[in-house]
């Protein structure tokens, strides 16, 4: 299928496509994706790069695939072991085989299972939360994706009777090269970044990264379960594959110079949380209070999921103190 063919529309995500036989399932804000996903077709057999939050919207990305593509769905890849990568799990068939790295798949056996009791039990109260911010939200952007977040919530909700944890059954400690008819894929880890273990999809020929989580564009990571000290690293280390194309796990496709904007914002936060919180917690500032009051810098104010910003400078204050508390 060429990109010049008009592509079948979804309720979960728009797809794009990037190169021959190569997609990008971009996430619709507000639905059952909240990420996006990889369709790449080797010609003998069809990979998908993460499942997306919801088994709905795996089962839509599931029937896309097989739809667009000339080969069977043999291969589906978790970049990491966060909800919102691995709810589609499993909505693929059985002969499907599932491939993370051999820590993530630890991650979603040991924390999969509790997460999603966890959002069983809370998911109603997380609603009611969301309700509370909509009528204190100052701004139509704020307010947007509030709303968004309300729908998606309610999606989850919809999706948790029905979920099981499908573990990976494929694992990699370091690469994983895989051949196809037409084109070779690389699977990367590089260590943690984002998450304790971070796997990207290398095509080579094409020179086009899908990242997962370790790249963000015109959004806010979320920085609070990773290492931002390695991050930066891995970032170096994707750039030395000279990729043209790079599909964050958030956001639309970027190009190469996107692995800057990303290390800029981790500089920016770290310098922030260092000058605006840590530096004046000496002077009794209130340093919760503080946060509240501060704004992203002008390079980042118009990304999406702002609500990720105060979250993200406290969780790099925390690594401040503790680095000057040892």
């Amino acid at each position: 299928m060429s990109g010049q063919e008009i592509l079948p529309s979804t309720q979960h995500f728009q797809l794009q496509a990037i190169a021959d036989g190569v997609f990008v399932a971009q996430s619709t804000p507000g639905s059952g994706a909240a990420c996006n996903a990889g369709i790449i077709d080797l010609g003998d057999q069809t990979i998908i790069f993460d499942t997306f939050l919801t088994p709905q919207a795996a089962a839509e990305l599931l029937a896309v695939a097989e739809a667009i593509t000339t080969s069977p769905v043999k291969l589906v890849v978790n970049s990491h072991h966060h909800r919102d990568h691995i709810g589609g799990n499993q909505v693929f068939p059985e002969f499907t085989t599932i491939v993370a790295t051999s820590t993530t798949r630890q991650l979603i056996s040991e924390q999969a299972p509790h997460n999603a009791a966890k959002q069983q039990a809370q998911s109603q109260q997380r609603l009611a939360e969301l309700a509370t911010q909509l009528t204190t939200a100052r701004h139509a952007a704020e307010k947007q994706e509030i709303q968004q977040a309300i729908v998606q919530t309610k999606l989850l909700i919809e999706a948790l009777p029905t979920l099981q944890i499908r573990v990976p059954n494929l694992t990699f400690d370091q690469r994983l090269v895989i051949y196809g008819r037409q084109r070779q894929v690389e699977l990367i880890t590089y260590g943690g970044g984002h998450s304790p273990s971070d796997a990207i999809l290398y095509l080579p020929a094409e020179q086009i990264v899908f990242m997962g989580d370790l790249l963000s564009v015109h959004t806010h990571p979320f920085l609070g379960d990773g290492d931002p000290g390695e991050l930066p690293r891995i970032l170096d280390l994707v750039s030395r594959l000279q990729p043209n194309l790079l599909v964050p796990g958030h956001g639309p496709v970027g190009s190469s110079a996107e692995i800057g904007v990303m290390q800029q914002y981790l500089a920016i936060m770290t310098e922030m949380a260092l000058t605006e919180l840590a530096f004046q917690t000496d002077a009794g500032v209130d340093v919760n209070k503080r946060v509240t009051q501060l704004r992203p810098a002008k390079l980042f104010a118009t990304w999406t999921r702002a609500n990720l910003f105060p979250a993200n400078l406290r969780f790099l204050y925390q690594r401040v103190m503790t680095a000057y508390a040892e």
